[in-house]
């Protein structure tokens, strides 16, 4: 999972609220205040490229919280470059249609990997169809007893964190359950596929959740925090159907998910990990390397650092005890 960031400002506020908690409407006019001149003059020629009709905009697009936090992702990753950018973004709601996913329900009733969130206002910000229960339903269940990963409140910035335990988590039996679910379908779906749809349905969920953000706090979040704690990884966790699946994921995430990373934190990395990383890192673009901090055991003051304390596992370093497991 941890090569997954090479492909894809800490702030200080204190917010006695829970991101979520119902607010007025957002002004999305004021979002371009953070931006250069020349990323403002990218935005606007984005939006005239692909909202010339208002009444046909495809979904991904057609609310202004999501339009500009997508027009940003997008032109992110191409350096400010309208024609590149536009190039990527009509590919990605090519796929969307194609894939239907806009109208795929991912949240479901009592989402288990969703902690600290108001979820009265992360559904009143919903607008898709009410999840129906499906064998993906059993898969989801069964997949989070050997994989464990949440998300896990925000940032000081904001951005929605995503905890995953890799070094617990069981890339074997995951295979194992992604085979069975395909097998139940029987139409020719692949292992791989099902990981990925779950993926998908985690990526879905973790953006929806930055325009839960967007709307507490009157400004753009668009991007997320990751936490991977390696304590426990050993060398079976690269098991190579995991890592082919894995290889897929990231092709996906690179060009129908970029720029959702802001910070990526390796906590109890082994010394190969870090070997590893000593070896990629300078090969690697300054924006990427920035994003990834690999650490051993002295990793508290930095995560202190980017998340508050009472938003970071007490595992961690934190204080905060989830009802029911932080990261269950």
């Amino acid at each position: 999972i941890f090569f997954r960031f090479l492909c894809c400002t800490m702030g200080t506020s204190v917010w006695p609220w829970s991101i979520g908690e119902s607010s007025a409407p957002v002004e999305v006019s004021n979002f371009d205040a953070d931006l250069l001149p020349v990323e403002q003059v990218a935005m606007r020629a984005m939006h005239d490229r692909h909202c010339k009709c208002a009444k046909d905009l495809p979904p991904y697009i057609r609310d202004p919280v999501d339009r500009h936090m997508v027009f940003r992702r997008f032109l992110g990753a191409r350096r400010w470059d309208v024609d590149r950018a536009s190039r990527m973004l009509t590919r990605a709601l090519e796929w969307r249609q194609s894939t239907g996913i806009d109208n795929m329900a991912f949240l479901p009733e009592k989402p288990g990997f969703v902690r600290g969130w108001a979820m009265d206002r992360v559904y009143g910000l919903y607008d898709r169809p009410k999840r129906v229960v499906d064998d993906m339903d059993r898969v989801f269940d069964e997949l989070q007893e050997v994989y464990h990963g949440t998300w896990h409140k925000w940032d000081r910035e904001g951005n929605p964190v995503f905890i995953e335990r890799t070094g617990i988590s069981d890339p074997r039996a995951m295979v194992k359950i992604a085979k069975e679910g395909a097998a139940r379908r029987g139409d020719g779906t692949t292992d791989d596929q099902i990981l990925l749809e779950g993926h998908l349905v985690s990526m879905e969920l973790g953006c929806h959740l930055t325009k839960v953000a967007t709307e507490r706090l009157g400004r753009p979040v668009f991007q997320f925090t990751y936490i991977l704690d390696l304590k426990g990884y050993k060398l079976s966790h690269l098991h190579q159907p995991i890592l082919t699946a894995l290889k897929g994921i990231i092709e996906n995430d690179k060009k129908y998910y970029p720029e959702t990373t802001r910070h990526a934190f390796v906590v109890n990395a082994p010394g190969i990990v870090t070997v590893a990383w000593n070896f990629l890192s300078p090969i690697l673009d300054a924006r990427t390397r920035d994003k990834i901090q690999i650490m051993g055991s002295n990793y508290q003051p930095t995560l202190l650092k980017a998340i508050e304390p009472a938003n970071l596992p007490t595992w961690l370093g934190g204080e905060c005890d989830c009802k029911g497991g932080c990261v269950p």
